[in-house]
């Protein structure tokens, strides 16, 4: 390999850009075409970690079982008939803003609805930072 593809790679690695593995909007897998993973970066990337973060229940990942959202264990949980809708609200920005590149939360609406298949509804509308440039992006959970 020459010394410039490996400085190329090098960058490409500690860009500060985000560079995820693309999921399915609608399974979740990874998504693969003729057999390699396809990758996704920029604002699509960090909206898919926003995604990917409010998936996860707490303590689902078992190298951190203090990350994810407490559906259903810690206090304060979202199912719980304890929680109001602000505090559930709440839980919900805050990991939103923890995910590197977002830069502000333009709206947000929560409801909770046992009739939808996650039991909730929550819509954003986010600015995103991707390479020194901030867009907006919206992102939709039912």
């Amino acid at each position: 390999m020459s010394s410039s593809l490996a400085k190329s790679r090098a960058c490409w690695y500690y860009s500060p850009m985000s560079i995820a593995l693309r999921l399915n909007k609608f399974t979740g897998d990874f998504t693969i075409l003729k057999g390699r993973f396809l990758l996704i970066s920029g604002p699509d990337a960090i909206v898919q970690s926003v995604k990917v973060r409010l998936l996860t229940l707490l303590g689902e990942w078992y190298l951190n079982t203090e990350n994810g959202i407490p559906y259903y264990e810690g206090t304060p949980r979202i199912f719980s008939s304890k929680t109001s809708d602000n505090e559930a609200s709440w839980i919900f920005r805050r990991a939103i803003l923890d995910v590197k590149g977002v830069e502000r939360i333009n709206f947000f609406n929560f409801s909770k609805d046992v009739n939808l298949p996650r039991g909730f509804r929550l819509e954003v509308g986010l600015d995103v930072e991707a390479n020194g440039t901030t867009v907006e992006q919206t992102l939709g959970i039912v």
